[in-house]
């Protein structure tokens, strides 16, 4: 069996994508990952040791931006991108997990006849999903749907839970406060919004070092490029 993956832009998409591939490799699949390359989920495509291929994509901007007027020209690129590759490749099943990345993936699996798999973390559908989902053969959802269900889905939708990383199941908790030089009497303050952090959030606890840092130990992770070089060696 060979499964093809898809879906990036934020670690969001790509770890629940890379747990169930690392439950299909222990099954003996042979998984490859479609994506953009020298991205998120280029980088944690490589640290799984999937093979990974370049599908060119592009998101729409909700604000006035020039790129939108290029994007319907990328996904087209994409779209062929993505063809040319799973007919290459031949997988059984494109699993997506959502995001603009999986759109031309998406698509071009439906044209080379690869059935479609999505999987929706969310409470409602993203319009990634929403465009892919008429295309999918399946839909698997994290949580059972609230409202009134739209009848496309009806018949193909599945409620299967979030994927987990099989390594968050037997970690050291000691053996990281050994690491991370955290007492065992403290308690441990974890922070962080998505991937890319959030500037406000990132200013916020700045401001609270002080205070927070009386009952525990904190963990902030600020996104990529935002580390202050004034806290480097700050205890705690």
């Amino acid at each position: 069996m060979k499964i093809a993956i898809t879906g990036g832009a934020s670690a969001g998409h790509v770890v629940p994508a890379l747990a169930v591939a690392g439950q299909l490799r222990d099954r003996g699949a042979e998984l490859v990952f479609l994506g953009r390359e020298n991205t998120i989920e280029h980088d944690y495509a490589r640290r799984a040791g999937i093979p990974f291929r370049h599908v060119p994509s592009a998101g729409l901007r909700r604000h006035r931006s020039t790129s939108n007027l290029l994007m319907p020209f990328t996904v087209a690129r994409g779209i062929v991108a993505a063809y040319m590759t799973l007919r290459r490749e031949r997988p059984d099943a494109l699993l997506s997990k959502g995001s603009y990345v999986s759109v031309p993936v998406g698509i071009g699996a439906a044209l080379a006849r690869v059935p479609v798999v999505i999987y929706e973390s969310d409470h409602s559908l993203g319009l990634a999903n929403k465009i892919l989902g008429r295309l999918a053969t399946t839909i698997c959802l994290s949580v059972a749907p609230t409202g009134p269900t739209p009848r496309w889905m009806r018949n193909k939708t599945q409620v299967t839970g979030l994927p987990l990383r099989t390594d968050l199941t037997d970690a050291k908790p000691e053996a990281v406060r050994t690491r991370l030089n955290v007492p065992a009497d403290k308690g441990v303050l974890l922070i962080f919004c998505g991937s890319s952090g959030s500037q406000r959030i990132n200013t916020a606890t700045r401001n609270q070092l002080d205070a927070l840092g009386q009952q525990y130990n904190v963990q902030h992770v600020v996104g990529k490029g935002n580390l202050d070089p004034h806290l480097a060696d700050r205890p705690g």
